[in-house]
């Protein structure tokens, strides 16, 4: 509801902020002033719905004082907007009974609750005002602040509570009109209500501000109730009231505190889930959402099962029936399905929510939060699957090559030592045999071990590697490949060097195997800042790539970047597929 709004504040260009945030909500700022002085005769002369006022002003009387006098002369809502936080301060303002605080720097997002809760309660104050009610037998002993008055709104009868409250004797009392104690803000709303009442609703119980024997502004929260006659008139209001000025206080705090834990809930992100005590599902963040693929309408009061897809549900491996069983907190890890069929990996932790009633062992609901695994465990298994791809080839050949060669090289050298013994030393061409396999056994050991340490230590090392490779696979493979150079290629870090290397190698071998043979190009590129290398092959039309070869292969070469500290990017340009890493030039020093 748009309101008139005055703000104290010293620092122009924030109010100047407010002001414009302000009337983006639709309010009206009915003044600007930095002065405490200036601030209480704006007050008088423009009774604005709101006044947001800094705590620490120029001039002699501060935001407090300022407060002070406003709440007590005009009973204006005051909301501080202060950078001062420490308790003292906050003991004094409080004094004041202000409708809010504003800590700077402030999220708009708070500005904004918090005048519109500011704003609420003034409009709740001033139709609660307009209620009256009547009890039948006034107890005077009672602590509630208990009156009867006629329909002109004179009071008739008054209890002890209700004199001690306004600190009043009972003649002073008497004869006065009820809305005498009610801030002005208020008055005409608590009339409307008092005479709102009808045969058809004679009790209406609402709160409102009251003005206190000190002249400061307090909450009361009232019933009225009305008493007619048989024609419909009415006789008599009788009306029981109490002070709520601090459940209010606490009121605000506590929506605060909700808004902001729910804040935190959704934007964590972790998946979360309140399961109730029958195991069904009570609330989930927006994390749990995108993970389990799922609309909060799929999930909210179905059973918890539906996580695991019922596989765990009734088993001792349920985690929700251990956790109510022991009231102990527990971790596992899941294998289940998004609402779309993904495969997912969670790990889950569970705790135990214990109400401030609940007895231990007898849990009223179980928070679970749950760490998306997936890519990491699918990762984790191509990265197994290709060592172990490697070893086998790498021991085939060892086995096949080197060993055959060293077994048959032993073979020759047990036959030469059989003729050496028998004094026949004319079987020179045995000898040479085996000189020529112990060199060919030398050269396959020097290309295992070239495979093993492909790039050398040199800082020229990871090029020269390329361009050996890339010769190797036109030599071997009859593929035409063209590499491109730019800027000074330095890597000193050997790890660097490597493992951009396999990635060259990998993004060759799938450009081999899924595009065309005459269509593939590596350009590296060095400067100051960054070393960039791009693989670009021309995809085949004709025959479609194994995804799952594909993207396991991608999925290596990501991971090798990210261990780098690497940036790679794979996307598709029109016919033709390109592979792009780059990395800081300071990580290629020395590591």
């Amino acid at each position: 509801m748009p309101a008139e709004i005055l703000i104290v504040e010293d620092e122009f260009l924030t109010a100047e902020e407010i002001k414009a945030y302000l009337e983006t909500l639709g309010h009206s700022v009915t003044g600007i002033t930095a002065s405490g002085e200036r601030a209480i005769q704006l007050a008088d002369e423009l009774r604005p719905d709101l006044i947001l006022v800094d705590i620490k002003l120029r001039g002699g009387i501060n935001g407090i004082d300022v407060s002070r006098v406003i709440s007590d002369e005009y009973g204006i809502p005051v909301v501080y907007i202060t950078a001062s936080s420490d308790e003292a301060t906050f003991s004094k303002a409080l004094m004041t009974n202000p409708f809010g605080f504003i800590v700077k720097p402030f999220d708009y997002r708070d500005l904004r609750y918090t005048i519109e809760i500011a704003l609420y309660k003034r409009q709740i104050d001033m139709r609660l005002r307009e209620s009256e009610l009547r009890y039948r037998r006034l107890v005077e002993d009672m602590p509630h602040l208990i009156c009867r008055f006629d329909a002109g709104g004179r009071l008739t009868f008054v209890n002890s509570a209700f004199c001690d409250y306004f600190v009043q004797k009972s003649e002073n009392l008497i004869g006065r009109s009820i809305l005498d104690m009610v801030s002005e803000e208020d008055r005409q709303t608590v009339l409307g209500i008092i005479h709102g009442l009808t045969p058809d609703k004679m009790v209406r119980t609402y709160e409102h501000r009251v003005i206190a024997s000190d002249g400061s502004i307090r909450w009361q929260r009232r019933t009225d109730r009305a008493f007619f006659d048989a024609s419909g008139g009415i006789i008599e209001y009788q009306s029981i009231g109490e002070d709520i000025t601090e459940l209010k206080a606490k009121d605000v705090e506590l929506r605060h505190a909700f808004a902001e834990l729910d804040r935190i809930f959704n934007a964590t992100a972790t998946g979360m889930a309140i399961i109730n005590a029958d195991c069904s599902v009570r609330l989930v963040n927006s994390a749990f959402l995108r993970l389990f693929r799922c609309a909060s309408g799929d999930i909210i009061g179905r059973h918890c099962s539906v996580m695991c897809g019922g596989r765990l549900c009734g088993t001792a491996e349920c985690m929700t029936e251990r956790i109510k069983a022991t009231g102990a907190e527990e971790d596992i890890e899941l294998e289940t399905k998004s609402f779309d069929g993904a495969p997912l990996v969670l790990m889950v932790h569970g705790v135990v929510l214990l109400p401030d009633d609940a007895a231990v062992g007898k849990p009223a609901e179980i928070l679970l939060s749950m760490t998306d695994l997936t890519a990491m465990r699918g990762l984790e298994r191509e990265i197994t699957q290709a060592v172990e791809s490697e070893r086998r080839r790498m021991s085939q050949e060892i086995h096949d090559n080197l060993g055959q060669k060293l077994s048959y090289l032993g073979f020759l050298a047990e036959l030469h030592r059989k003729s050496l013994e028998r004094g026949r030393y004319g079987q020179m061409d045995k000898v040479e045999a085996m000189v020529h396999l112990i060199r060919e056994a030398i050269d396959h050991a020097r290309m295992i071990a070239k495979g093993l340490q492909p790039v050398s230590l040199d800082p020229q090392g990871f090029i020269y590697a390329v361009e050996e490779y890339i010769g190797r696979v036109r030599k071997l493979l009859g593929v035409s490949i063209r590499l491109m150079k730019k800027g000074d290629i330095v890597i000193q870090n050997g790890v660097v060097a490597a493992n951009l290397y396999y990635i060259v190698m990998e993004a060759i071998n799938n450009a081999v195997k899924h595009g065309h043979r005459r269509g593939i190009s590596v350009a590296v590129a060095g400067g100051e800042e960054r070393l960039i290398i791009t693989i670009t092959n021309r995809m085949k039309t004709s025959r479609r790539a194994s995804r799952r070869d594909g993207e396991m292969g991608l999925n290596i070469m990501k991971h090798r970047a990210h261990v780098i500290g690497a940036n790679l990017e794979a996307r598709r340009v029109e016919n033709a597929f390109v592979v792009e890493v780059s990395i800081d030039a300071s990580r290629l020093g020395t590591a």
